[in-house]
């Protein structure tokens, strides 16, 4: 039976902790990143006129009337569909689903309401 030598655990040890600091470093340094793009991101919100706070009067009818603008493809509405239609029939996809969609899920998923 061998063992090892202390100086070379502590090499190993040593290489292990050198690893782990570098993904540390990379890690501090997305997150500085992601920091600086958030503020980014909110400074353009502002400069944009997005609100912040407490919404204005009104101000849900209208986002909702920007909402039912938005484009929905139809490989969307068709996966919409599938995704009901599989919920409807729990016998077809055991152990998947236990109870069906609501008639109106489909459209709730596909448009907004003010």
């Amino acid at each position: 039976m061998s063992y090892r030598d202390d100086g070379d655990a502590l090499l190993q040890r040593i290489t292990a902790l050198e690893r782990q600091a570098a993904r540390v470093e990379l890690l501090e340094q997305r997150v500085r990143e992601l920091e600086q793009e958030n503020r980014l991101l909110r400074e353009a919100a502002q400069d944009a006129g997005a609100p912040s706070g407490a919404p204005a009067p009104g101000g849900a009818r209208r986002v909702a009337g920007d909402l039912e603008r938005v484009y929905v493809d139809d490989k969307i509405r068709d996966y919409v569909a599938a995704l009901l239609d599989a919920s409807r029939s729990p016998q077809d996809h055991p152990g998947l689903t236990a109870l069906g969609a609501h008639v109106l899920s489909g459209p709730a998923l596909t448009t907004s309401w003010p």
